[in-house]
């Protein structure tokens, strides 16, 4: 980390495993990750965060597992996550932070496994998230997509079947639906609360079709809904059921 003049990663080129931890931090000239395209894998977590000009990770298809964390953060030009096509597992959380330049998150087809949270926020220009096709379960942690102001697509939980702890969607002020195809239409139960709030722009929830359980409360407030339709299977709230000011953007601009 802080190296000012390494623009690249290239004679790392034949590196297959990281026994304890890879940590790509403040380095003011990388722009890309190329080099590490034999990596396979990193014993416990996996950083990058604060690379200025780091563009694209688009070289580490042949790394499967994590042994603990893998954290992208606050790097400023970066718009491409798409190398982790291989990653199989990841041994606690994934957290996708602060990414000023990232509008798409697509790389983690292979991901089945997170064995802790997952976190995605504060991503300015993400559009949309797509690229979690393969994950059923996340356990024992929590799923929170908050704050990503141009956020409008969730696309990308569709077989994820069972969150240990909480689901939280809050602060995303221009998601507009979380509809069959656009949301968590495989979810079956959640462990904790979910948290479904401060969305201006968030007309329909139609997505958790299979949805029986929620082992907490379920919050949903504060969003610009018309529908909720999407908890036909719901039986059980071990909780609380709260389900307040859901205001329309038209009707509120009708009042004013």
């Amino acid at each position: 980390y802080s190296n000012g003049a390494l623009a690249n990663v290239g004679a790392l080129s034949k590196l297959a495993t990281v026994g304890t931890y890879l940590n790509i931090y403040s380095n003011a000239s990388l722009t890309t990750l190329q080099g590490l395209s034999a990596l396979t894998l990193v014993g416990t977590y996996f950083q990058v965060y604060g690379n200025p000009l780091l563009s694209t990770i688009g070289a580490v298809g042949a790394l499967k597992t994590i042994g603990t964390y893998l954290s992208i953060t606050s790097n400023a030009v970066l718009a491409d996550v798409s190398g982790f096509s291989g990653l199989t597992s990841i041994g606690t959380d994934l957290n996708i932070d602060s990414n000023a330049a990232l509008s798409s998150i697509n790389g983690f087809a292979a991901l089945t496994t997170v064995n802790g949270s997952v976190q995605i926020s504060s991503d300015t220009n993400l559009s949309s998230i797509n690229g979690f096709e393969a994950l059923t379960t996340v356990t024992p942690g929590n799923v929170k997509i908050f704050s990503n102001a141009a956020l409008t697509t969730i696309g990308g939980f569709s077989l994820l079947k069972s969150i240990n702890g909480t689901l939280e969607i809050y602060s995303n002020a221009k998601l507009a639906s979380l509809d069959t195809t656009n949301g968590f239409e495989a979810l079956h139960d959640v462990g904790s609360t979910i948290q479904i709030y401060s969305n201006p722009l968030l007309k329909s929830i139609a997505g958790f079709t299979a949805l029986t359980t929620a082992n907490n409360n379920i919050n949903i407030h504060d969003n610009g809904l018309t529908s909720l339709s999407g908890f036909g299977a719901l039986t059980d709230v071990v909780g609380n059921l709260d389900i307040e000011n859901n205001r329309s953007e038209e009707r509120r601009v009708g009042k004013e």
